[in-house]
């Protein structure tokens, strides 16, 4: 009574007992074939399992007369014997009407069965029976192929929504500013909000607050009308792995209540308007991709000479065949559209679309031109025929380096090339970086802040600073930044280059003088801890949080948010006021620091001339003592 209860009161059990008339069903039509196969006489029992329409027809006297009339036909000298392979266009003809799929292949298969005593022709009287069988066989078989289908496809059909998601989360952000207002309005209010809740509550049937991956199926079968059968708990792990943000393997009410709002959106995207706000998306997208195309281009382009000395010999002689520069030669005309000899920045259009299968419009003149000038070594603004060789060189390299071959021959190559972009990379985010930074510096741990401004704190920097100056110079030259950039990087010797070694020089030479003092490198290392500090979780929180107040005089407060710091404006004054004093007390504890160490030289040599006058001067009494001793009293 208690499973039966469950089969028919809840949503879970009405899956399962969906799911076990499903392999009942198809159980059921595999021990009918397997008993008509063993046993033939067993055929009038198993046609009383297909539909009544077909097992009356096949059973009728004028299926039977049909049978035996087309039989005669091909009897011409009229022995009532035939070969099967001439009774199969007979066969199929009469299953055309029949839900199945019979083709000479299949007549061949099931006539084996039949013919149990292998005397290789049919006899008039097992005609009809031979039809009656082969329709029967086709149709069993035609069931269970269905049902199988029928689950594959919905198996794709999940497999396909799990993918759209996927894809429609990855670039939800592109699409969120162009969605209409009404529609962000509706997404955001509370009745929404609601609405949702109530269905969870509907779904969470242990009651525990959370949805667990089981108790989705009937959310994931109704988004694509797929058969139960079909979804299996991988599925369901990934659909909830999608919104499940806190990674807890469960979706929360606010988890459940994005992934409607979700929904929503991928359903206005489905229509005739929605389809425009993602072209508009794509055309927005493409334009990144391409900057980010020309971007790495440029940037794999400058750090390229550094694994050219190391080259597998194989690349090198088909990089210089007489082969791939014909090769080039031939492309560069298909894309020299007027004949002119050169590539202008336009007729690089369909190369760059190839490369980064951006939308076409997405893609501008602009950035036609800066494509250009990567490989555009004369500054003429084309590119010639050699330069565009050079180019294809390039991209045959990155290719190559890209392949799993170079994973296996040319691990050192492969290591200075991610090396020199993880360089790149960390110079990038330090030029942005060290800007940003004083947004941040007011909401720091008072503890951190007295840290940073600490004696021992400058004494274990200038340690430091005294180990990287080789030549003793007082200052850090771009070229003595070599094992710093690689230090940060854990990156090869060799990725690094003198010109972004000046480029990392540059971020923290407030002097603009070309290289890096020692109250310079003093700050760079400060800006070094509080960004490990912002990389903890606390530091996480206390970032979002500066940004957050950052952007609130901006846009105002967003709905539904709730500062997790109070966020007054006295509160921000008075942080405000913490970075002016803690930044001068830095900036006046390093004038101090260096008035402090010339005073101290300056008392050192007076304290030295004092204590030679001193010694001076009791050589001259002891002189004076000697002459004293000697003089006779009068």
């Amino acid at each position: 009574m208690a499973v039966m209860n469950f089969l028919a009161s809840s949503t879970e059990g009405q899956q399962v007992d969906e799911v076990s008339q499903f392999i009942a069903e198809m159980r059921k039509t595999d021990t009918l074939i397997t008993a008509l196969e063993e046993d033939i006489s067993l055929l009038p029992k198993v046609m009383l399992s297909l539909p009544k329409s077909i097992a009356d027809e096949l059973r009728s006297d004028g299926f039977s007369n049909e049978c035996k009339g087309e039989f005669k036909k091909l009897d011409v000298n009229g022995n009532n014997v035939l070969d099967p392979v001439e009774l199969f266009p007979v066969i199929i003809s009469l299953a055309e009407g029949h839900p199945i799929d019979i083709n000479y292949d299949v007549c061949k298969a099931f006539t084996a069965f039949f013919d149990k005593d292998r005397n290789g022709v049919i006899s008039l009287d097992e005609f009809t029976r031979l039809c009656q069988f082969i329709i029967t066989m086709g149709y069993l078989h035609f069931t269970n192929d269905w049902r199988r289908d029928k689950v594959n496809h919905s198996r794709e059909k999940i497999e396909m929504l799990l993918q759209l998601m996927k894809e429609h989360c990855d670039r939800l952000d592109e699409v969120l500013p162009l969605l209409p207002d009404d529609l962000q309005d509706d997404i955001m209010s509370e009745t929404f909000r609601s609405d949702c809740l109530a269905y969870f509550d509907d779904l969470d049937k242990d009651r525990s607050g959370s949805l667990e991956p089981k108790e989705l199926v009937p959310v994931v079968l109704d988004l694509c009308k797929a058969h139960p059968f079909a979804l299996t708990r991988d599925q369901c792990l990934r659909f909830v792995d999608i919104f499940d943000t806190e990674q807890t393997g469960v979706l929360s009410r606010d988890e459940f209540i994005n992934f409607a709002r979700f929904m929503m959106i991928m359903s206005y995207l489905e229509t005739e308007e929605g389809q425009v706000v993602q072209v508009f998306a794509d055309v927005a997208t493409g334009a990144n991709r391409v900057d980010d195309l020309i971007k790495d281009l440029k940037t794999s382009r400058e750090a390229m000479y550094k694994i050219m000395h190391i080259l597998p010999p194989a690349i090198y002689d088909t990089l210089t065949s007489d082969e791939f520069v014909q090769t080039c030669r031939k492309s560069f005309q298909e894309l020299d559209a007027d004949s002119s000899g050169v590539l202008e920045p336009r007729e690089l259009f369909p190369l760059i679309l190839e490369l980064s299968s951006a939308h076409p419009g997405s893609i501008d003149l602009d950035q036609c031109e800066r494509f250009a000038e990567i490989f555009d070594y004369r500054g003429d603004g084309v590119i010639r025929s050699d330069e565009f060789l050079d180019f294809a060189r390039f991209l045959h390299l990155m290719s190559y380096i890209y392949s799993d071959k170079a994973q296996e021959e040319f691990g050192e190559g492969l290591q200075i090339l991610s090396g020199s972009k993880a360089i790149e990379d960390l110079i990038v985010m330090l030029e942005t970086d060290r800007k940003e930074i004083k947004k941040v510096i007011p909401y720091l741990p008072q503890e951190l802040r007295d840290e940073l401004l600490s004696q021992d704190f400058t004494i274990s920097c200038i340690e430091r600073f005294k180990e990287l100056d080789v030549d003793n110079s007082g200052r850090l030259e771009p070229n003595e930044l070599f094992p710093i950039l690689t230090e940060m990087t854990n990156s090869n010797q060799c990725s690094a280059d003198l010109s972004q070694c000046e480029r990392f020089a540059a971020i923290f030479d407030d002097g603009q003088t070309g290289y890096i003092s020692q109250s310079e490198f003093v700050n760079f290392a400060r800006f070094l801890m509080v960004m490990t500090y912002l990389e903890t979780e606390d530091g996480k929180t206390v970032l979002d949080f500066a940004i957050e107040q950052e952007e609130a005089p901006r846009k105002g407060k967003s709905k539904g948010q709730t500062p997790s710091v109070p966020a007054s404006p006295q509160a921000v004054s008075h942080l405000s006021v913490d970075l002016d004093f803690y930044q001068q007390k830095a900036e006046k504890l390093s004038r101090e620091n260096s008035q402090q160490r010339s005073q101290l030289k300056s008392m050192e040599e007076r304290l030295r001339a004092m204590e030679e006058r001193m010694e001076l001067q009791e050589r001259e009494l002891r002189h004076a003592a000697v002459d004293l001793n000697a003089t006779p009293p009068r």
